[in-house]
This record gives structure tokens, sequence and C-alpha cells, in this order.
């Protein structure tokens, strides 16, 4: 199989063209694989190609070389596992051979307890491909595309949404549930209540009205308690799909057409087709998941979606959390949580589940969280590790000067947070502190004590706020405070005429300028520091994260201070 390929991938797909019906070949050499492998995880990954090309002739040509780059990656991957010594240790591929730039992202797993990591590989110059290469059969980047019933149209639907990969699929929840469960006889139906019946249909029919020309799919539904209407606006296809003598179970609120003697009817029910069968119902008939939706996609087809990469992959779902934690804490494994999020069990409390306090929601918030929390503590310990900042020299004489200088007492919040800010800037480790406060707490004065230890030991500091008014109060506050200590100060917005922006950047660049207050245009690319090792951000959340980095980033590791009277969530999660 990899020489047809590698000829049709090669120089740019130079050849893509004169390989034909190459899905058919590749297809005959599947089945014979899958009748002389008897390893199952072997003929998970052969099944995978199987399924990669099972629609190959409906995509377009770009669909096309795609599909074939993941066969590629997907093949190697095999190659690798067959070839690969006794020693059983997975390893990203080392050479995929093929034309030259962008990248594919490969997942490598090493073992089924440890959470994935992407290696980047260099992949031909196309969008970005996502597949994987693992022990575990499980990939949780694998595109959706290539699930049977997607396609690429759908996928684009899907894409709108977030969906891409199985990941996204599996962990795009529902916003709420309905319970159309309870089937009730149709005799028993209550006019404007939502209900679920099942019967036969006895006659479909296609009517457009004279006026408006709106086409209405009309049904008849029967049990062996009486019969009851349906009625779906502006879906004609639905014509091809119920036919007479189906089982059909439809959900929702019924009405009465007092133009039809007073018979009840539905409008634009939920439906779902019986087979002979009589397969578990998906859409109707138990408690159902309403998704996030988007102009030409429904709830219906998502709710396949994830029906069918259940079926798939329930079993091979990778644990992230040991047995142990999941006792301690009465966890859900992580298969069983996902699954039941989407498709509760029979009797589920509903409430429980619209209220996003079930056992399964529960399990996936505990993820959520103890993932924050471990990527932060290894964050911190990476910080503490390697990243080396400035060394503040912190004396009792300094703080004694600064404090006399003050035309008012220190409350003792004031007193314990700068007592805080000595140790985190006396540290090797840049410090990286938010303070809230409300309007009048002091929080400026705090951030002075700190600007004034930064340039005591022959630092700059910078202080940047939201507005140019805010930047013009803290400069005239600060001003003749600043006098005092003999620390010169200069203020820089965007209100400044060139030559003054230039004569204030100069001032910051020679170091004449040990402090400067201001607003966005500090940064400026023509603003520059001969040693900044302080930077003070006030109300964080009317910035940017790439605005507080690009101010950072003008110094080396300097100490960071963030100031807020308003701790929304987005302050606090720009903090994180």
């Amino acid at each position: 199989m990899r020489k047809p390929i590698e000829y049709a991938t090669r120089e740019e797909f130079a050849y893509f063209k004169k390989v034909q019906d190459i899905d058919s070949f590749l297809n005959d050499q599947i089945e014979a694989a899958l009748k002389s492998t008897k390893a199952a995880s072997e003929r998970y990954e052969i099944r995978r190609l199987q399924t990669l090309l099972k629609n190959y002739q409906q995509f377009s040509e770009q669909d096309r070389k795609q599909c074939l780059l993941c066969v590629k990656v997907i093949l190697e991957g095999l190659i690798q596992k067959v070839t690969r010594t006794s020693e059983n240790v997975s390893r990203p591929m080392s050479h995929v051979s093929g034309p030259t730039s962008e990248r594919v992202t490969c997942n490598v797993q090493h073992d089924p307890q440890i959470p994935r990591h992407t290696s980047e590989v260099t992949r031909p110059k196309l969008e970005h491909i996502t597949c994987s290469v693992q022990r575990d059969p499980f990939e949780w980047t694998s595109p959706v595309q290539y699930i049977k019933g997607v396609g690429p149209q759908r996928a684009r639907l899907l894409e709108k949404v977030g969906i891409r990969t199985v990941e996204d699929a599996l962990y795009f929840l529902p916003r709420r549930y309905e319970d159309r469960g309870n089937l009730k006889p149709i005799s028993q139906l209550i006019s404007g209540e939502s209900q679920t019946i099942c019967g036969e249909v006895m006659a479909v029919d296609l009517v457009v009205t004279p006026r408006r020309g709106m086409r209405i799919l009309e049904l008849a539904l029967q049990d062996k308690t009486g019969t009851v209407y349906a009625k779906w606006f502006n879906q004609p296809y639905l014509k091809n799909i119920f036919k007479k003598g189906q089982r059909l179970v439809l959900s929702g609120k019924s009405t009465t057409n007092r133009y039809y003697g007073h018979a009840l009817e539905m409008e634009n029910p939920n439906y779902e087709i019986l087979d002979a069968e009589d397969q578990e119902l998906l859409h109707t008939g138990r408690i159902v998941p309403i998704y996030p939706e988007t102009k030409g996609l429904s709830s219906r087809p998502i709710r396949l979606l994830t029906d069918r990469l259940f079926e798939l992959y329930s079993p091979v779902i990778p644990e992230i959390l040991p047995e142990a934690i999941r006792k301690e804490y009465g966890l859900l494994p992580l298969s069983q949580a996902l699954q039941m999020v989407h498709f509760p069990l029979p009797g589920s409390d509903l409430a429980r589940f619209n209220r996003g306090n079930s056992d399964a929601h529960r399990r996936l918030i505990f993820d959520e969280f103890f993932l924050l929390e471990l990527g932060l503590a290894l964050k911190k310990r990476g910080v503490q590790e390697e990243e080396k900042g400035i060394h503040f020299e912190i004396g009792t004489s300094k703080v004694k000067r600064f404090i006399e200088q003050l035309p008012f007492q220190l409350t003792t919040a004031q007193r314990r947070v700068m007592d805080e800010i000595q140790r985190d800037m006396a540290s090797v480790h840049p410090m990286n502190r938010l303070i809230q406060g409300d309007v009048g707490s002091g929080k400026t004065v705090v951030a002075l004590f700190a600007m004034f230890i930064a340039v005591e030991n022959n630092y700059q500091a910078v202080l940047m706020v939201p507005t140019e008014i805010l930047a013009e109060q803290h400069y005239l506050t600060l001003g003749p405070l600043l006098d005092r200590l003999g620390i010169s100060c200069a203020l820089l917005t965007s209100g400044h005429s060139r030559e003054e922006k230039k004569r204030i950047s100069e001032a910051a660049e020679t170091g004449s300028a040990s402090i400067l207050i201001g607003t966005h245009a500090l940064l400026q690319e023509g603003v520059r520091f001969q040693r900044l090792g302080l930077a003070v951000i006030d109300e964080q959340h009317k910035f940017g994260v790439l605005q507080r980095a690009t101010l950072t980033r003008k110094g080396y590791h300097p100490d960071v201070l963030i100031l807020t009277a308003t701790p929304i969530p987005r302050t606090l999660a720009l903090s994180v």
C-alpha cells in the first residue's frame, strides 16, 4: 500500500492525478490484510484506514489529498508497530517522506495513565492535518470528517460549533436535556403538554398552501387507542423519509385543531423511526440531550455523531485519573461519565442533569479543575526551577525613608501587603502578584512602594493604566511624592505630540526617567527601557493578554504587579 501513496503524494502531489482508482486498490489491500491479521490492535488500525477511505469518491480534490496523508501517517505507524522490537516502547515517527513545509500533529502515547502530548513532524504544505500514532487505539485528534455519516459538508458545519476532532465531539456537552420518555397512548394525550407517543404511520401527504406556497408535510399516526396528526413546515424532504406502515415515535406538544373536528395534532415534533429490530431510541423515548446549534446543524446529527463515536471508541477511552483518586472522591470512570452526560440512563434525575451537577458532570468538572491545578503546579515548578528574575535588595532604612515621606499613616492591610511584596521582590524568581481592593483603599501607594524598591536598586518601573485621564491623575498625584524621594518620573500617552513622545522615549531608554506612567502608548515599539525591573498594570481586564506580554518583554523577567478594584472572572483568568 505504501508505494502508490508515496507516489501520489510526492513533490506536493505532482503525480496525484496520474494515480487512478487508488481507493479501490487500497480497499482491496485492506480487505486482504483484515483476513490475514489476527492482532486486535493491528486490525483496529487497518479498520481505521478502511473508515478513512470509505467516502473517498465523494471528497473534493483537496480533501482526497488530506485523506491520503492521514492514511499515510497511520500506515507508517502501523508498519512501525509491526516491526517494533519486543521492548514495547511507543515512539513518534522519525521520518515521514513527502513534500515540504507545514505540519501534522501526531499524538504519542507512552502509557494509558499519562495524558497525551504532541510532537511536530515536518509535513506537506497543506492545512493542519491531525492524526495519531500510539499504542492505545483511541485517538482524540482523529478528524470527525471521516466518521461514517459526516463527510466534508457536515464537517464544515460542525466546525462552526467547535467540533473538529473526536475529542471536540465527546466534550461538546449538551446545553440542556428534555424528557421524551414515558410513552403515552394516543387516547391519553393532553392538549398543550409535551408528550411522547408511538404508533404506525397510516398516511403521509405533502400539501402546498395556495396563498403563500408553504409546503406542509402531514402524517397520520395510529396506535390501538386512537389517531393523532403531525405536521412539519417547509421540510418537504421528509416525504422521502416517512413511509406508510413504519413504526414511529413522536415527541412534542399536542394541540387541538378546531378546523378538523377538534382532532389532536403535533407541529414539528421530534421523531424516531423504529426499525424491524426495535433498536434503542436515540432522539425520543428517553432523556434527550439538546446541544448548542447553528444554522444548518441541529441537535439531531450531533446526537447521531456522538452515538457513533461511543459505538466506536467507548471501550478504549483512556482513563486519566488513577483509580485511588477516583475511589477517594467517588468519581465515575471517564468513559462512563462521558457517555452518561450525553445519554443519561433511564430514570436519571432530569433536574440534576439540567443544573449540571449530575455524577457524570461532577467527574468532568473535577477533571477540568484537576488538570488546571496540575498545569499551574507544573508551571510554578518550572518558574521556580528555571526562570530567574531580579533579586532586589530591600533594607529597613529604605522602607523607613519611604514611609516617612508619606503624608498619612498606612493601614494594617497596606503594611501586610507591602511585607508580602518585599518578600516577593527579594526572591530570585519573578514576582507575579494581583492586588485587589476597593476604590480608595490605597492600592496605588502599595504599587508606589514596589516601584520605589525597584528604583532604589537601580532599575526602572512602569505603570500602565487604561485611560489618559487616569494616567494624568496618577502622574499629578504621585509626582510631588516622587520629587521628595528624589525619583524622576515621566508621563506618556497617545495624546502627546510626536516630539514629546520621542523625548520621553529617549528618557526611558537612557535611564534618566526612572518611572514611566502611561497608557497603551507604552506598548509602542519605539518605547524602550534601559533597565526595566517592575511592571505595574492597573485594571488588567482592560488590556489583552498580548498587550501585557508586550509590556513585560521590554525588560528581562521583570516583576509584575496587577491592581484591580473589580476582580471579575476575566481578571482572575488572565492572572492564571
